[in-house]
């Protein structure tokens, strides 16, 4: 979606920021009214203009929206971690014995296609009036799946991936909320004999994802990559991006969102110039 578009554009531009390009001051002007501000501050300025656009959105009722929240924020806290790396990074193993970056995205993007697919599995069931299955067969979800051995080292198309999969888990819930099914029958199923509730299962994503987070944070110690002053500022405006997606989501997913970011756009410039 243009939102990520924008977003991701915004935190490409703070990455690439030079070391000196965080000193200094800037003028800050609002409302008819001006001050001085570090730059270094400033730039930290920039998650409080999402986070204004974010409360600009009005919610709708519904608890899908809510659940996906969760999901989008983990996402992109996940999301800026990797922009900045490099393939030759991502495919390296950390340490002995250790999940390389691409195998620990593997599993995850792995996972939550295997997630996606049994929501959708659910939700023709419920489309077509049936009752809900407590158990999928696991050959019927591996033909749904994408497949393939291969692991991707590239960050782009590992970010593209995960992108894709957290706005199709999205809209299953979404559907199954509509059709007043994400907590009857409880039919879903944890690791256990015991079914839990389909609202269960976002919860879940987004605390997978919140695992695997601090596992490539690790992962990056062990290589000896400390996070920069600019990767904090990245890491800090992402999360305010995150809560803006999570509040386009609660409001219905209305149309020009993305207009949202222009705030913090004019502000980095304002910052930098």
């Amino acid at each position: 979606m243009s939102l990520h578009r924008r977003a991701d554009a915004l935190l490409q531009r703070i990455l690439g920021l030079a070391d000196e390009q965080l000193e200094g001051d800037f003028w800050w002007r609002r409302g008819g009214q001006q001050d001085d501000f570090s730059r270094r501050h400033g730039l930290y300025m920039i998650s409080e203009l999402i986070l204004e656009g974010a409360d600009k959105l009005t919610p709708m009722e519904g608890e899908a929206a809510a659940l996906t929240g969760h999901v989008v924020r983990a996402a992109w806290d996940l999301r800026v971690l990797l922009l900045p790396l490099s393939a030759e990074l991502v495919g390296r193993e950390p340490k002995a014995g250790e999940w390389s970056i691409a195998q620990a995205m593997d599993h995850i993007l792995g996972s939550q296609e295997f997630w996606d697919v049994l929501f959708e599995i659910w939700l023709e069931q419920g489309r077509r009036g049936d009752a809900l299955a407590f158990r999928i067969g696991g050959k019927e979800i591996a033909a749904r799946q994408s497949g393939g051995e291969e692991l991707i080292a590239e960050p782009a198309a590992i970010i593209a991936e995960l992108e894709e999969l957290v706005t199709r888990g999205g809209h299953a819930v979404a559907e199954l909320d509509a059709l007043g099914l994400l907590y009857e029958p409880e039919v879903g199923f944890n690791r256990g004999p015991l079914p839990v509730p389909l609202a269960y299962y976002p919860r879940r994503w987004a605390a997978h994802l919140r695992e695997h987070t601090v596992q490539l944070e690790k992962s990056l110690a062990w290589l000896g990559v400390e996070p920069s002053e600019q990767q904090r500022i990245a890491r800090v405006t992402a999360g305010a991006v995150g809560e803006l997606e999570a509040a386009w989501w609660r409001s219905g997913r209305p149309s020009g969102v993305e207009e949202l970011m222009a705030s913090a756009e004019q502000h980095l410039d304002a910052v930098l110039a």
